[in-house]
């Protein structure tokens, strides 16, 4: 039995529906998978849709790499120190623009900061990781004391790469700026503070 389609659900609702019935999933023979890949394609397209806004604005700002190479910092911090997430959709878009376009358009056009200014940064990281890493949220808790210990060292082993990019002296000093800076909000993150602003 097919799930109505109604003109109240929201377009990523309805697209997820019609893709798990592509997928022919019944919701009457197996309601939980069909929930669970119902969420999973939602989840993939809202994250698809703000994706998509930062890159195109980034592109016509001309400042796609920049917004990369920032973006993939945050990431490679995130993977292993979680941090806060946004419960409302908007406001997780309008942080992401500030934060992946406004921040790298800023450090690309207006700033360059030192190195010496760079590795305080990277000491902020590290108190920040040691402190409060992982950061599980309310819909992604860790439970496992082992699991949270590898995380937080796995964090602090990540910030390090970042110091000895930093230290070996083979990257453009721009670049630096957006990698280290990209970790650094990844970091800010982790914050109780942040997260009540965040959420």
């Amino acid at each position: 039995m097919k799930q109505v389609i109604n003109k109240g659900m929201c377009l990523t609702e309805r697209t997820a529906i019609f893709l798990v019935e592509q997928l022919n999933v019944d919701a009457e023979t197996d309601k939980i998978k069909y929930l669970k890949c119902k969420l999973a394609l939602e989840i993939i397209l809202i994250n698809f849709s703000k994706l998509s806004i930062i890159y195109v604005l980034s592109f016509m700002l001309g400042i796609t790499k920049a917004v990369l190479v920032f973006h993939l910092a945050f990431l490679y911090i995130r993977k292993y120190a979680y941090g806060a997430h946004s419960n409302s959709s908007l406001k997780c878009t309008v942080i992401s623009l500030i934060l992946f376009v406004g921040i790298p358009f800023y450090l690309v056009n207006f700033v360059l900061i030192s190195k010496e200014m760079l590795l305080i940064v990277l000491l902020v990281n590290s108190s920040l990781i040691y402190k409060f890493a992982p950061a599980a949220t309310k819909k992604n808790p860790i439970t496992d004391l082992k699991k949270k210990r590898e995380l937080g060292r796995k964090a602090l082993v990540a910030n390090s790469v970042m110091m000895l990019l930093l230290i070996i002296n083979v990257i453009p000093l721009g670049i630096l700026n957006l990698v280290i800076f990209g970790s650094f909000f990844s970091c800010l993150t982790l914050s109780p503070y942040v997260y009540a602003v965040i959420e």
